[in-house]
C-alpha cells in the first residue's frame, strides 16, 4: 500500500525524519541528495523539513520507508521538487511506479483555488546519468540544460544541470 504522509507536527516524527536522512547517508548518497550543501547534518535537515516555505513527504510502501519528496522556492502555482527512493526499490520498478504516484499526487493537491500546483520543476546534475533517466521514467519532461545552475559543494564549483518539468498533461498517457 502506497502511502504519501506529509510533515506537520506531530504527523512524522523527529526521529523518522532523521532516520530518512540516515538511510541517505548509509546507502553513500548524500553527496548527490545533498550537493549543494557542506557539511549537512541530520539536524539540519530535520530544520529543512520543518521550514516555512518547505512541503516534505515520507513516502512509504506496506509501511516501510522508500523514499520521500520535498517542494520549495514556490511561485504561483509552482515548485521545484527534490526527491529520493532508496536503493531497495532500485531496478525493482517499484520506485517508477511511487514516484510516479507522488508526482501525480502533488499535482492533483485542490484547494478553494483550484489545484495547488499546475507544474513543478526539478533540476538535476548532468553527469548524473541515472537520475535524468528516473526523471523521465516518472514523467518529466526535460526543457534544457542550463550551465552553472547547480553548485557542487563538495567540489565547489558550479556545473551544468538539466530542468525537467511535470504537469498533469505529462501523466495523461503513462
Amino acid at each position: 500500500m502506497f502511502e504519501m504522509i506529509p510533515y506537520r507536527p506531530g504527523s512524522i516524527s523527529d526521529d523518522e525524519i532523521m532516520g530518512y536522512y540516515d538511510q541517505i547517508v548509509e546507502e553513500g548518497m548524500s553527496d548527490i541528495v545533498f550537493y549543494n550543501k557542506v557539511d549537512y547534518t541530520r539536524e539540519d535537515f530535520l530544520e529543512t523539513v520543518k521550514s516555512p516555505g518547505v512541503f516534505f513527504y515520507l513516502v512509504k510502501y506496506n509501511g516501510e520507508v522508500c523514499g520521500g519528496a520535498m517542494l520549495d522556492g514556490f511561485q504561483a502555482k509552482m515548485a521545484f521538487a527534490h526527491y529520493y527512493t532508496m536503493k531497495k526499490t532500485w531496478g525493482t520498478g517499484l520506485n517508477v511506479t511511487l514516484f510516479r504516484e507522488v508526482v501525480r499526487s502533488l499535482l492533483t493537491i485542490e484547494t478553494e483555488n483550484g489545484y495547488l500546483f499546475d507544474l513543478i520543476v526539478g533540476i538535476t546534475p548532468v553527469w548524473h546519468v541515472k537520475g535524468n533517466r528516473f526523471n523521465e521514467k516518472i514523467g518529466g519532461v526535460e526543457a534544457c540544460t542550463i550551465p552553472n545552475i547547480i553548485y557542487n559543494a563538495t567540489k565547489k564549483i558550479s556545473e551544468p544541470g538539466k530542468i525537467f518539468y511535470f504537469t498533469r498533461e505529462c501523466y495523461e498517457n503513462l
